[in-house]
């Protein structure tokens, strides 16, 4: 056996078993013999992992079985009667770059060897973006790994792996957000390194990383004491918490977006006693920070009563602004506390009846002041006199008669008391919230034995105020007709009387002795009856009112000696 430009030559009796072989196959154009007299055929010197490789041998015993094994895969054959065997496939395995031992063994004790070379993997990678911001999030692809391996990434010069992707079956992939922008890149460069786990390719590329510009914004340049503003930030990290501040004070932390942005709306409440305050906000994994002035106006306070001139027990109101908004306002008189409102969104406020005009002084002064702010602003009102007054129900009346009054001007609310001129208590009354008295109208019973004119009284039990009416009394000028002016002694008869007092009792009497009794009516009229005197030729029949002591008699004769026309006039 020889060599000759490559390839081997072989002993002449088994030249015509090569050729047949060789003209069967056609993929094995190329052998090596490495044993006396065996010899493998391989169908290429080299290929990438992945790729097939036919093997066959020739030279061993006939019939014999052949193992061949290629990097840990095993495969066998059974030589022919010429101690050769047909081509075995397999598939190249993930190595690195190199030369590997093929190796063919037979019972016989007959040997071969060969060898192969295996191609390194030239992988590639790249990625989504090749600008991002510190915190972005980076997709990665990548090609020519081997068919459904995991594929490692590392960020910069880290070993820690920081994502895996797995190859399709064509060896690719691409997987969105795989990683995040390391802060500490801001300003630089960011390399990521793709390697897969089985096949040992590697890839890596770099991408361009922005840096921090962060920026705030108030929602309000300028803001009263008391308000309320917002503020919107950029530049930070996707993602990160913001620290904002007024001042050294932390008002709260507020997430970034997948920009860097944020909102905070609302969150800042200013305070009062400097002329600017400065809002700062801090990303709390970049570090970026960002501050903005702010000016602070001063408060006006104002308020306006409803009235400046009142009465005691008239209420008024009060309206103002120019308070920190949403502060609670106190109503002052002198160092009394009266009442709290509370200023709107504007430091407005509206407190509408709150001061109750008291007694004793000629003018109050009212203050309203701001528990936060300690603005205040103040108003004075005059304060008049009651003058209370009192009109009868009816200026005329009769003793018994039901008559009443009613007042004006008193202090409302308060309790009023009814006197006749004796100071004796009728009745009482609540003046309404006008300071008018409207429950006394027949409230008044007139004395029976009145005369002239009577004087009524209306007196204020907090005020003092009195007012009185008088009311003039007419009298009752009683009458009395008998029923005949002649009766039969004995004889039952009887009176009418007119001008008596309504419903008051009648005592019926003959010579100023009581003889019977009757009731006058609503009008003062009544009719009694009682009997003659059985003595006598004539007797004085009278009528006297129990409550108005009014009396009225007639003469009347008796006709002892016959009987006579008892309705004719003497």
């Amino acid at each position: 056996m020889e060599t000759l430009l490559g390839f081997t030559r072989y002993q002449p009796r088994r030249m015509a078993a090569l050729a047949a072989l060789t003209i069967a196959a056609m993929v094995l154009p190329v052998f090596h013999a490495f044993a006396d007299g065996q010899w493998l055929h391989l169908s290429a010197y080299s290929g990438p992992p992945g790729s097939h490789l036919t093997i066959g041998g020739d030279g061993f015993a006939a019939n014999e079985t052949v193992t061949v094994s290629f990097q840990g895969a095993t495969q066998t054959a059974t030589t022919n009667d010429e101690g050769s065997f047909s081509a075995l496939d397999f598939v190249v395995p993930v190595r690195p770059a190199g030369s590997y031992s093929i190796t063919a063994t037979a019972p016989s004790g007959g040997t071969a060897n060969g060898s192969f070379y295996i191609e390194g993997v030239w992988a590639n990678a790249s990625p989504f973006d090749w600008w991002l911001p510190p915190g972005g999030s980076l997709g990665v692809n990548g090609e020519n790994f081997q068919a459904g391996e995991t594929v490692n990434m590392f960020v910069d010069d880290s070993t820690t792996v920081a994502a895996t992707a797995v190859a399709d079956a064509g060896g690719t992939f691409s997987k969105a957000n795989a990683l995040t922008v390391p802060n500490g890149d801001a300003n630089k460069k960011m390399k990521v390194t793709v390697a897969g786990q089985n096949s040992g390719a590697m890839a890596s590329f770099e991408i361009a990383v922005g840096g921090f510009y962060a920026h705030v914004s108030p929602s309000s340049y300028y803001a009263d004491p008391g308000q309320t503003i917002g503020v919107i930030g950029g530049g930070y990290s996707p993602g990160e918490d913001v620290m904002v501040k007024v001042g050294t004070t932390v008002v709260g932390t507020f997430p970034a977006d997948g920009l860097g942005d944020f909102a905070a709306p609302d969150s800042i409440h200013v305070g009062f006693g400097s002329t600017s305050v400065t809002i700062s906000a801090e990303g709390a994994t970049s570090g970026a920070s960002a501050s903005v002035d702010v000016q602070v106006g001063t408060l006006f306070p104002h308020v306006s009563p409803s009235a400046y001139y009142g009465t005691p027990g008239q209420k008024i109101g009060a309206t103002g602004g120019g308070y920190a908004p949403g502060e609670t306002i106190d109503l002052m008189d002198g160092t009394t506390k009266l009442s709290s409102f509370t200023a709107n969104g504007t430091g407005d406020f509206s407190a509408p009846d709150a001061i109750t005009l008291g007694f004793g002084a000629a003018a109050k002064t009212f203050t309203f002041i701001g528990e936060s702010s300690n603005g205040s602003a103040s108003f004075d009102v005059s304060i008049g006199q009651l003058y209370p007054g009192a009109t009868p129900t009816a200026y005329f009346s009769l003793p018994g008669d039901t008559n009443g009054v009613s007042g004006t001007g008193f202090y409302p609310g308060e309790t009023v008391r009814l006197e006749d001129a004796t100071n004796a208590v009728i009745t009482t009354a609540q003046a309404d919230v006008d300071g008018n008295v409207t429950t006394l109208t027949h409230s008044i019973t007139i004395p029976w034995d009145a005369t002239g004119n009577v004087t009524y009284f209306l007196i204020g039990e907090t005020s003092h105020g009195s007012a009185n009416v008088s009311i003039a009394t007419g009298g009752f000028f009683p009458s009395v007709t008998p029923s005949t002016w002649y009766v039969v002694p004995g004889k039952t008869m009887s009176l009418v009387g007119t001008g008596y007092g309504p419903n008051e009792a009648i005592d019926l009497k003959v010579d100023g002795v009581k003889v019977g009794s009757a009731t006058a009516d609503a009008n003062g009229n009544f009719t009694g009856s009682f009997h003659a005197p059985t003595t006598g030729t004539h007797f004085l029949a009278s009528a006297v009112g129990a409550n108005t002591k009014g009396a009225a008699q007639a003469a009347i004769s008796l006709n002892v000696d016959c009987l006579v026309d008892e309705t004719a006039a003497p």
